[in-house]
């Protein structure tokens, strides 16, 4: 048949009107479908993430809780896992009585994974909570600072003022590495300001007789550090620069002194005293950092 006949053209327009309907229905489901998929997309997306802010909005009502029933604590912290690996970064601070500070890390199935709670001498700031009205006693972090040492210096600080420094597993966190840091300082100047802010913290919180007990192990550890670590002359300055400004120390005494409440009794009893232990720990791990660096240049 002719299609452009009127016979021809009034048949192809039934044709048109009979399949009209079935191609509808094929593109209204084909519609549905991806509608349907990208629905079940959103729902389970916005189902995760409404999960995550319900565990976070949990651990921190549980650590309110604990705070709150516990009115002796200042500071609270937790759990903070390694972004990289399997292990846990930190289950609270350590502090050797020479000057060195580190992170206790474990493995996920370790046994010091289990504690639920512990005191501890310091928390990293990564994650963590403290009372307002503390940190307004204390003044805050110390601006001098700006990078490293100052979660130990306002921990320690929190003690001092009579309060608690607790670590609460529930609460945790994932700590993304010093990646500012890393982009904002070279190597040489984080050196600087790490062994400038470690001095810093032990001359401002020690009472003087406890600083001239711990005196020669502190000598001993910057020898140490002058020996393996590098660049030479940034560990130097740092600890240096200190006595340099030591006005500026003992104002930040003055300060401490206004609100100090216990004696460094209390609170070194949280340091660590096992001289191997630290070497084995520090001093092997700055040599191994130090075998990375070089590598790397």
């Amino acid at each position: 048949m002719d299609r452009f006949t009127e016979e021809g053209l009034g048949a192809l327009h039934k044709e048109i009107d009979k399949q009209t309907p079935i191609l509808t229905q094929k593109i209204l489901e084909e519609v549905d479908g991806l509608v349907a998929s990208k629905l079940i997309a959103a729902r389970d997306e916005l189902s995760h993430s409404v999960g995550q802010k319900i565990q976070v909005e949990v651990k921190k009502t549980l650590s309110n809780d604990k705070m709150e029933m516990e009115k002796s604590i200042g500071l609270i912290g937790g759990k903070v896992y390694d972004y990289h690996t399997d292990k846990i970064q930190s289950i609270g601070g350590q502090t050797y009585l020479g000057g060195t500070v580190w992170l206790e890390d474990c493995h996920i199935d370790d046994k010091r994974a289990q504690i639920k709670e512990k005191l501890c001498h310091w928390l990293p700031s990564s994650t963590f909570m403290m009372r307002t009205h503390v940190a307004k006693d204390i003044g805050g972090f110390d601006p001098d600072y700006g990078y490293l040492y100052e979660d130990i210096d306002i921990s320690w600080r929190v003690w001092l003022a009579g309060h608690k420094v607790l670590y609460f597993s529930s609460l945790e966190s994932v700590h993304m590495m010093s990646v500012t840091a890393s982009s904002t300082y070279s190597h040489s100047r984080r050196q600087f300001m790490s062994k400038r802010n470690k001095m810093v913290t032990f001359l401002k919180n020690l009472e003087w007789i406890t600083l001239i007990r711990f005196s020669p192990i502190i000598l001993m550890v910057l020898l140490v550090e002058l020996i393996i670590l590098k660049p030479k002359g940034a560990i130097f300055m740092g600890n240096i620069n200190p006595f340099l400004n030591f006005k500026k120390i003992l104002n930040k005494r003055k300060e401490i002194k206004k609100f100090r409440k216990i004696t460094d009794k209390e609170i070194v009893i949280f340091f660590v005293s096992d001289h191997w232990k630290v070497i084995k720990r520090c001093i092997g791990s700055n040599l191994k950092f130090n075998i990375f660096l070089s590598k790397r240049n």
